[in-house]
């Protein structure tokens, strides 16, 4: 699972207990770790780009999209008079108050059941009503005022006495309609809200402070100290990579003296390698130097872990990068035998990184010791950035750590406390967590596989059996084919005959081509909406390359929907089905297809 947020602090996270009963997913009072499940952490302060130049982009004043939105509503248990002529009416008399502009609209019945259509400037509404189900299904089609659809929604269901427990809803994304006047204003409310969404990431986004401040041992001392906690031991023995040039003595000495005097300490244990104090990479000896340098290593880590192994190695300021790789390959080379004969089980590898200089080398360094000498799971590579207010200063400290069970709610508790007790001006913030190998577990058998019977599945299947579509539909949207040269030109004519066409060929048990009605003054498409006993059909062209059938039968019969779109597709050269959605209508929040319920079956989970 993986989760990201704008908002949202994941190395702070406020759990709540949501009181459900679960199997696999435990209750807060029995997780001690709430960090056992993280493997991989990342914050990025600096990907707030979306922004960046929204202001300055400027409109030439072409249109070059017109989306729709189509909004699927169930809504059930109604309680208003469903006659044709009040609910066409009411709908009606609904929209109206809401602002929106009735056109035309037209209703037919047969037997209980009412259906209706309204053409509005802003898009058109297809109402079905069946009376002895208490029901009104409907599709609200807008190509302009989107943002007012929910208002739409909410003014039609009250029309006919429903009420928001009682509904199912949800979207198609459609095809619109060029040319309305009113597009440019419109266009500001289509899609991600970029305007508002900025306005919030500009008073949410973290301050980035540029520090440039020297950097002061002190601090780095305070910070080591506080890092030494993460390994929640006592008694520790500090293996220190220092610099191997005479001049850096003094300071090594300085480094080994503080750490010494931490409470947590036992012993510190500096190491380097004499031999590489005037190392030339290109001399003919660099190989035997490099290899001198390696067995000395060796022989320091042996001898001084014959009583007790180390727990923590610290790669000092003072080291180089050739050394410090040379302790890489060392334990690398040996990552069986000699990191278990050395170091703990839970070692931690530590370095600070002060300076741009070393920041690459220290991070690959760093990283390298989780990739290849301790690999497998809970290791984990982490860096952490520290602040100082007071003098605009900065540095990271780099953590490796091998196996550790709890290294991440170790460092997220220690830093938040180091944090929560600050006195020194230093704040600290975990940047990224880089989770080892996960555990290849060869012919691994869970202890229990959960399956549907374990759970309660009455209410699901309760509601599944209260499921009755009534209906069958076809949204399909049709654009050219890009993979075939352009026919002919579209035009709201041609899409006329090409329906009227489609209409006679298929055949559509009831429907006549003369209960067509075109609508052509929309824009600089068209709408056809055509209505009979058997269902609703509507044909919205938006004036340029996009075409949307939306076909509603009360027999489901998927070949009557695949041949009119296939007679009509014969009638549209170069045109193709771009996306097809197919869905159940009807009540009992209805999700199934009435193949599926045939019979009564029980679903495979019931």
């Amino acid at each position: 699972m993986v989760m990201g947020s704008r908002t949202v602090d994941f190395m702070n996270p406020t759990l709540t207990e949501h009181g459900t009963s679960n199997l696999v997913v435990r209750n807060l009072a029995t997780i001690e770790d709430d960090f056992d499940l993280y493997h991989d952490y990342a914050y990025n302060a600096t990907s707030y780009h979306l922004c960046d130049n929204f202001s300055d982009k400027n409109n030439d004043g072409t249109q070059v999209r017109s989306p729709g939105i189509m909004l699927v509503v169930e809504a059930e248990d109604v309680t208003g008079d469903l006659s044709i002529d009040s609910l066409k009416r009411s709908l009606t008399s609904a929209l109206k108050k809401e602002g929106f502009n009735i056109i035309a609209s037209d209703a037919v019945q047969t037997d209980s059941n009412a259906i209706t259509y309204i053409t509005l400037k802003e898009g058109f509404v297809i109402a079905r009503a069946m009376a002895e189900s208490k029901y009104v299904g409907f599709d609200i089609h807008f190509w302009s005022a989107m943002h007012k659809q929910e208002a739409a929604q909410n003014a039609l269901v009250a029309a006919v006495g429903g009420k928001r427990s009682a509904l199912s809803t949800y979207r198609v994304i459609t095809g619109g309609m060029f040319g309305i006047a009113t597009w440019e204003e419109e266009d500001k409310f289509r899609g991600p809200q970029f305007e508002e969404m900025c306005h919030a990431i500009k008073e949410t986004a973290p301050v980035v402070n540029l520090n440039e401040g020297d950097v002061s041992q002190i601090d780095l001392n305070i910070v080591m100290e506080e890092a030494l906690k993460v390994s929640n031991g006592q008694n520790l023995k500090v293996a220190m990579l220092v610099g191997n040039s005479v001049s850096t003595n003094d300071i090594t000495e300085k480094h080994r003296a503080t750490l010494v005097r931490y409470e947590s300490v036992k012993e510190v244990v500096p190491m380097n390698c004499p031999s590489m104090a005037d190392f030339n990479e290109f001399s003919e000896k660099a190989g035997e130097v490099f290899t001198a340098c390696e067995k000395h290593l060796y022989e320091m880590f042996v001898e001084n872990t014959h009583e007790s192994r180390f727990s923590i190695i610290i790669i000092d300021s003072t080291a180089d990068k050739v050394t410090s790789s040379i302790l890489l390959k060392l334990f690398a080379a040996r990552r069986k035998k000699f990191v278990a004969k050395t170091l703990e089980e839970d070692v931690i590898v530590m370095s600070a990184i002060v300076d741009n200089e070393d920041e690459r080398w220290k991070r690959n360094l760093m990283s390298l010791f989780k990739d290849e000498v301790f690999v497998d799971e809970p290791a984990a590579f982490a860096e952490v950035l520290f602040e100082n207010s007071k003098t605009n200063s900065e540095f990271k400290l780099l953590l490796t750590n091998d196996g550790g069970l709890h290294f991440i709610n170790n460092l997220n508790s220690t830093l938040a406390e180091f944090n929560k007790n600050n006195s020194n001006n230093l704040a600290g913030r975990i940047l990224n967590i880089d989770g080892g190998e996960w555990l290849y577990q060869k012919n691994f058998v869970p202890s229990r596989s959960y399956v549907p019977d374990d759970y309660d599945q009455s209410g699901p299947l309760a509601q599944w059996k209260t499921q009755n579509p009534t209906g069958h539909q076809f949204v399909v949207q049709l654009e050219p084919n890009p993979k075939v040269r352009p026919q002919l030109t579209i035009t709201d004519e041609l899409v006329m005959k090409a329906t009227v066409d489609a209409i006679t060929t298929t055949k559509l048990s009831g429907l006549d081509a003369s209960a067509l009605t075109q609508f052509s003054d929309l824009g600089e498409g068209s709408l056809l909406v055509a209505l009979w006993d058997g269902g609703s059909l509507s044909i919205l062209w938006d004036g340029r390359e996009h075409v949307d059938v939306n076909l509603f039968t009360y027999i489901e019969d998927v070949n009557v929907g695949d041949t009119f779109v296939k007679e009509l597709l014969r009638r549209l050269p170069s045109f193709t089905t771009m996306l097809r959605d197919e869905q159940p209508r009807g009540t009992g929040r209805i999700v199934a297809y009435q193949r599926d319920l045939k019979g009564n079956a029980e679903p495979h989970w019931a």
